[in-house]
């Protein structure tokens, strides 16, 4: 205060020669008002970037990025792509996360299972991927991923869900990851190839505002980090393309969706040596991701769709006389002015609150007299649809619907492991873009599912590896999102070695036990 004092009585000799205790007091009130607004001055620019910006040292390689920073919102290492020379240079950096969301936590986001669902992007991708003892050499690697972040699906009666935008904001653009991402999307616009389905399909989020069920910048996000993690662990580590990268290697397969689409891109584009769309032969697919020629026979499976229906009619039972969800039915009834009987599925209602939850919309709803939907109300209801999910997965109808379902596509997985070997395929790397209706199907076939919706770009991954200098020992290795779950894997029990399974297992699994020795045309097309 002394220094303080001294400083404002020099500026009163030089404008006014002297000062009188009047002028002292309007100064000092003046002084505070100006370091105050500089002060908050600061503040707004430190929330607008994330936080304090912090000096990052970027290593050009080619056309990658390396980024490294120490913000616990971001992660110690971030891969971001740019088309450059081999040079370093030093640049301030604004963490990823904090530029797609704001810098406070939500306080749905305070819930662990919202969170959980929601798998915000703000730190780096981590797993047990591409992890082995010495000795081993990876071969093979298939990637299942459900879609990014999505705007709504669903609604309530006579309410609309809330405006959210489908495209990066000028804050989000200004962080070096995000405008390296859209740079090159930029650049491979109209570079499908023309026979694509997929052709003059936007390659990424950027409508002003999302219509139903569209992927949103994060989703997009989730992916790129996703890519990086697979990039560091399979093409970095293990060199699985070689040294010289080429289309041909890489197998892709979306469904029929904009959001699936976009997430498959957005996981190329950081995965990949280089990414060049016109490389890539990028083709779809039903959402049961049924082939013909693995299954040699048509697609079409009568006998899935009574099975589904016998499971529909089996888990009505589930909760019926659940008064804990008639309570919680009753006060969402009351925000929303419905009746319980008006209200969507459980599973629909959730799909409204991730879309508020997950994009930080505030306040949750809420109707004319202020009545809104809690944090707890989202808990609660997150805690029934998992109780439900563990007894769908203990239904024995429901298992066997996911493992009709499943089968064509574990076929696909176990002929392109045998291809691999055998040196029939070029093809090193395959990813297949779906849903969650995907995801769960496969988790309750692998024996793996604990009954819980799975999260926004989620993965299961298959592993092949051979052991170097024995001749046809080859072993299997399955994570579902970046944990080895091999050992508890239904065609591995009792068989684990070095955390893997021999392909053998897995073989007698996909072609014997899913279908009890039947083939898949006899089962779709006999009464079950």
């Amino acid at each position: 205060m002394l220094h303080l004092k001294r400083m404002i009585m020099s500026y009163c000799r030089i404008f006014n020669g002297r000062c009188n205790k009047l002028k002292l007091i309007a100064i000092l009130i003046l002084f505070t008002i100006l370091v105050s607004a500089s002060l908050f001055h600061i503040f707004l620019n430190d929330e607008s970037s994330g936080s304090v910006p912090q000096v990052a040292r970027i290593k050009y390689r080619h056309r990658f990025q390396q980024v490294s920073t120490r913000n616990p919102d971001w992660g110690e290492h971030v891969a971001s792509r740019a088309f450059s020379d081999r040079r370093t240079v030093v640049r301030k950096h604004a963490p990823l996360g904090n530029r797609l969301l704001h810098r406070d936590v939500n306080e749905s986001l305070s819930v662990a299972r919202i969170r959980e669902y929601c798998n915000v992007p703000l730190m780096n991708a981590t797993g047990e991927e591409g992890e082995a003892p010495p000795g081993y050499r990876l071969v093979n690697v298939q990637v299942m991923i459900r879609h990014g972040t999505r705007s709504p699906m669903y609604s309530f009666t006579n309410h609309h869900n809330p405006q959210l935008s489908c495209k990066f904001d000028n804050a989000a653009k200004s962080n070096n990851l995000i405008r390296s991402f859209i740079g090159a999307m930029k650049t491979n616009e109209r570079r499908q190839n023309p026979n694509s389905p997929f052709f003059r399909w936007l390659l990424y989020p950027q409508r002003k505002l999302c219509g139903p069920s569209e992927l949103m910048p994060s989703g997009s996000m989730q992916h790129v980090l996703n890519g990086f993690h697979f990039h560091e662990k399979y093409v970095r580590k293990w060199r699985l393309f070689g040294e010289s990268f080429r289309g041909e290697q890489v197998h892709v397969v979306s469904t029929l969706y904009s959001r699936t689409y976009q997430s498959s891109i957005a996981f190329l584009y950081s995965f990949l040596p280089r990414f060049y769309l016109n490389e890539l032969n990028i083709e779809q697919t039903s959402n049961l991701f049924c082939d013909e020629r693995f299954v040699h026979s048509s697609c079409s499976c009568p006998a899935l769709h009574r099975l589904k229906e016998t499971v529909n009619v089996e888990s009505l039972q589930f909760n019926r006389n659940n008064t804990r969800l008639f309570r919680l039915q009753k006060y969402i009834g009351n925000v929303f002015g419905l009746k319980p009987q008006q209200l969507p599925t459980m599973w629909a209602m959730m799909d409204v609150f991730m879309g508020y939850a997950c994009n930080k919309v505030k306040p949750l709803p809420c109707n004319s007299n202020r009545k809104c939907i809690q944090p707890w109300v989202i808990a609660e209801l997150w805690d029934l649809l998992d109780g439900y999910g563990v007894k769908l997965n203990n239904l024995k109808s429901y298992q066997r619907y996911s493992q009709v379902t499943m089968h064509p596509f574990l076929a696909k997985v176990l002929e392109q492991m045998n291809l691999s070997i055998k040196n029939r395929t070029k093809v090193k790397f395959s990813l297949f873009s779906g849903h969650d209706t995907t995801i769960t199907p496969l988790a309750v076939t692998l024996g793996i599912h604990d009954g819980k919706w799975p999260h926004l770009a989620s993965r299961i991954v298959f592993e092949l590896y051979s052991q170097v200098g024995q001749k046809d020992r080859h072993y299997v290795k399955v994570l579902y999102n970046g944990r080895n779950i091999t050992p508890d894997a239904s065609f591995c029990q009792g068989h684990v070695i070095n955390g893997m399974c021999k392909l053998k297992y897995f073989t007698r699994f996909v072609r014997e036990e899913i279908l009890q020795g039947k083939t898949y045309a006899h089962i779709c097309h006999t009464n079950m």
